[in-house]
């Protein structure tokens, strides 16, 4: 039986060799199915949000488009990969609305797709467990990066030796993301993460060493923890597109006289917090537009 640092290492040492099961030969196979022919896989927006959300759709509604102004997608076979398209209205962009799927497997494969679609800019906004108190309850966490779980580690290229235990997002997207919510005057924090795989039954001692950085010695400390971010971001830098997200605090542990505590931030408008984040996001790829159109 294999040790726990050779179980550990088995997900770094095919980082240098080549990649099969490419997403842009899957795109072209949808494109040939019946439900898909003629019917708009082709040309869509450049930009897409990825929102962790069961009732994604109602958000569309928050937002003031009507039924006319968005058309609903779905993909897959086995897992429903929902999406709506919505016109660009007004001043605002047209943009891809995806419904998140929860884990490396989920973030991944979307991400993938809907840069194999033309998407070249995807905002990931969602979620997250807070540890410690130096994110502030209701702050928008912007994410500086996320420590590795084994599909990101699956997903990093290189050299065993020279592999990055940090996923990063885009620096100029994640730039343009803070100075809009500085500009909008929403309270957020820029904070480094840990991407964990499972939600129930997480091991105590990984989450006391988080938070007084035992878990990562050598830096930097871990604010938050989430399921995504590492393997978004290292599928977005495979599929050369740029990557940012946001979250907000859901839940939060911490260090108590009587041990490690745990509490939901049930004071927090989750719903508020992601609208306030997508409307960051349109704000963003509108400039992008923009700069394009000025640059052309």
């Amino acid at each position: 039986m294999p040790g726990p640092k050779a179980l550990l290492e088995e997900n770094w040492r095919y980082g240098e060799g080549p990649r099969v099961n490419q997403p842009a030969d899957y795109i072209s196979f949808l494109k040939t199915e019946a439900r898909f022919k003629n019917c708009g896989l082709d040309n869509l927006p450049k930009h897409a949000i990825i929102l962790h959300d069961a009732e994604a759709r109602e958000h569309i509604v928050r937002l003031g488009y009507a039924v006319e102004d968005f058309r609903f997608i779905a993909t897959g076979t086995t897992d429903p990969n929902i999406m709506w398209l919505i016109f660009a209205k007004g001043n605002e962009p047209a943009f891809i609305l995806n419904r998140g799927l929860p884990g490396a497997g989920g973030i991944a494969t979307q991400a993938a797709e809907l840069a194999a679609l033309g998407i070249q800019n995807i905002v990931h906004i969602g979620t997250c467990g807070l540890v410690g108190a130096r994110v502030k309850t209701g702050d928008i966490v912007i994410s500086r990066g996320s420590f590795k779980d084994a599909g990101a580690t699956m997903l990093s290229s290189g050299r065993t030796s020279h592999i990055d235990p940090l996923a990063h997002p885009d620096h100029d997207l994640t730039k343009a993301i803070e100075s809009q919510l500085t500009s909008s005057q929403l309270a957020h924090s820029s904070a480094t993460g840990y991407t964990i795989p499972i939600f129930y039954f997480q091991p105590a001692r990984l989450i006391r060493e988080l938070i007084t950085g035992e878990a990562f010695p050598n830096g930097p400390q871990i604010d938050y923890f989430e399921m995504e971010q590492a393997a978004f971001f290292q599928t977005s830098l495979l599929m050369k597109i740029r990557a940012a997200s946001m979250v907000v605090g859901a839940d939060r542990y911490s260090l108590t006289n009587e041990g490690l505590g745990h509490v939901f931030e049930d004071d927090v408008d989750q719903d508020h917090a992601k609208l306030n984040m997508i409307r960051a996001a349109l704000k963003v790829f509108r400039a992008i537009d923009e700069e394009n159109i000025q640059t052309a």
